[in-house]
């Protein structure tokens, strides 16, 4: 079965070539390059404080997200779908990221591409360490996790101060309406996990993202067809890695076993598909897909570990559906310029 799945994907369009990966690697290394010089060039302006951050401790921040996109952090806040797009163009778009978040951290206004995004004068004065301590208190009562958990998660969420920035702004853009207060209250019943708005609403949000950015040829969600059908499924998750950046969208609990509320996360390698010991005699149910995927940024201490695999160095979970279940998630693909 894997061999066959090898030949499917050779016969449905291979992954990049090695002189494509190879450009498309020395476009990111440019790219991360202009962002360090831009950060290098922003500190030096000895900028005022903003946001409760010192400027220092920003740019140290951006520099690590430049180096390591995959440490991007969503913390306590329901803004999966700001994740796994800031993620995805971080990897491909360094210095466009910088430049936004350095924009947004001096004056509350910036532009990503095409994007432009003003934050609220409440999101301007707002305390982000004191939410973040006043979530983890209340965590702590309700006996959610152990203290030492606890404990582990409110400094994790506290040192990506920077992160919490960049992602309210991309959660502002698909808000234009509604001002992002900055509070995890707002971000939960004003977010795209509140009352009424289903998974599709993040695909279409995350498609209008990418391609209102300028920066991707194309976004486009996987028609059901090409779900259903084996080997155009093979074909179309074949670039995920290189060539384009995918997103998979669906209930948590069809990533990791658990939990509830729509997710969203990046695809980090193509999946594998081998048969499982079903043998109901419908190739859909009697397939697994086993998927890697970018979420969080970090280890969360909440998830059942034996049914799901963690990867330190990408910060990637590893689960595994039937062909059948893997068909339902909303699936985008978006194919960089």
């Amino acid at each position: 079965m894997v061999i066959l799945d090898i030949l499917l994907l050779l016969a449905a369009g291979s992954p990049a070539s090695s002189s494509t990966i190879g450009r498309m690697l020395d476009e990111r290394r440019e790219a991360a390059n202009a962002a360090r010089l831009q950060i290098n060039a922003w500190v030096r302006t000895s900028p005022a404080p903003q946001f409760g951050l010192p400027p220092d401790k920003f740019a140290e921040r951006l520099r690590i997200l430049v180096d390591t996109p995959q440490s991007l952090r969503q913390g306590y806040y329901p803004w999966c779908l700001p994740a796994a797009f800031l993620n995805s163009v971080l990897r491909r778009f360094p210095d466009k990221v910088v430049g936004f978040a350095l924009d947004l951290y001096t004056t509350g206004r910036a532009r990503l591409g095409n994007l432009a995004v003003q934050m609220s004068s409440r999101f301007l004065t707002f305390d982000f360490p004191a939410e973040i301590e006043k979530e983890y208190q209340k965590k702590l009562a309700e006996n959610e996790s152990s203290p030492e958990v606890l404990t582990r998660g409110r400094d994790i969420f506290l040192q990506a101060h920077a992160d919490w920035l960049l992602l309210a702004g991309i959660e502002q853009l698909t808000r234009p309406t509604q001002a992002v207060t900055g509070s995890i209250s707002d971000a939960k019943d004003n977010g795209h996990n509140s009352s009424g708005l289903g998974v599709g609403t993040l695909a279409n949000d995350l498609v209008n993202l990418f391609m209102g950015c300028g920066l991707y040829a194309s976004a486009t969600k996987l028609p059901d067809g090409d779900k259903q059908d084996k080997q155009r499924l093979v074909a179309a998750l074949s670039r995920c890695k290189d060539e384009e950046d995918v997103c998979l969208l669906s209930g948590m609990l069809r990533f990791i076993g658990q939990g509830s509320g729509g997710h969203a996360v990046r695809l980090v390698e193509p999946p594998i598909i081998s048969p499982n010991t079903a043998n109901t005699g419908s190739p859909e149910k009697d397939e697994n897909v086993k998927f890697k995927f970018w979420s969080f940024g970090f280890k969360p201490g909440s998830i059942d570990y034996s049914k799901v695999a963690f990867d330190d160095l990408e910060n990637a979970f590893t689960f595994a559906q039937t062909r059948e279940a893997f068909g339902r998630f909303l699936i985008v693909r978006a194919v960089p310029k």
